[in-house]
């Protein structure tokens, strides 16, 4: 990785700094594990993609030697990707019948669009999910391009994971147990953070 050590600021410093909030946010809304949660999370990276596209269109950012030599990577995103949106599109009923012919089966007692995925609400939020992981991923490879920024990105990493342990441990030891702004109903006794299970 080639990350030249110029703290001068470039055309995408607002960009990175949206980059690094989202860092600091993603872990305090319960892990980013709920619709609320994870729904804020996705509009922030799309909007940071956006953002990073408009840049690139007006000729202000570039890809970089290590978004390129990622491909191998963003291709597997994109074979992912694609599989969850063939499992949510409306497909012929004899298709669905060959592939899934239970799901047939289903559908037919339905009278509802037939897909392979038997609870396309479901896939429609995991299409959304991985385009916003790969976009992250994307965009991490794109914005940290200096030596710089990926030191901030390390401290901001572990600002974060102390913040984690110390708030946790604040709240067993004090008994408060509170987790992100609401009281704990699992793991009493336990330092989980703002998270719901110790182990994440």
């Amino acid at each position: 990785m080639m990350l030249k050590d110029d703290p001068k600021e470039g055309a995408d410093r607002y960009l990175f700094l949206g980059f690094l909030l989202l860092l600091v946010w993603l872990p305090l809304p319960v892990g980013s594990n709920h619709l609320w949660a994870w729904s804020f999370f996705e509009v922030g990276v799309f909007a940071l993609a956006i953002y990073w596209l408009v840049l690139f269109t007006l000729g202000k950012v570039s890809t970089t030697l290590t978004f390129r030599k990622a491909w191998p990577a963003l291709f597997m995103f994109a074979m992912v990707l694609l599989w969850s949106v063939l499992q949510i599109a409306p497909l012929p009923p004899s298709l669905i019948a060959l592939l899934s012919p239970d799901g047939a089966e289903i559908y037919i007692h339905t009278n509802t669009n037939a897909t392979l995925s038997l609870d396309p609400a479901a896939g429609r939020a995991a299409v959304l999910k991985t385009l916003a992981y790969g976009l992250l991923f994307a965009l991490t490879l794109l914005v940290v391009n200096q030596l710089y920024r990926l030191r901030l990105v390390m401290l901001v990493l572990i600002f974060s994971g102390v913040f984690q342990a110390t708030f946790g441990s604040l709240m067993t030891l004090s008994g408060l147990e509170y987790g992100f702004f609401i009281s704990k109903a699992h793991n009493i006794g336990v330092a989980t953070g703002t998270f719901v299970n110790p182990n994440h």
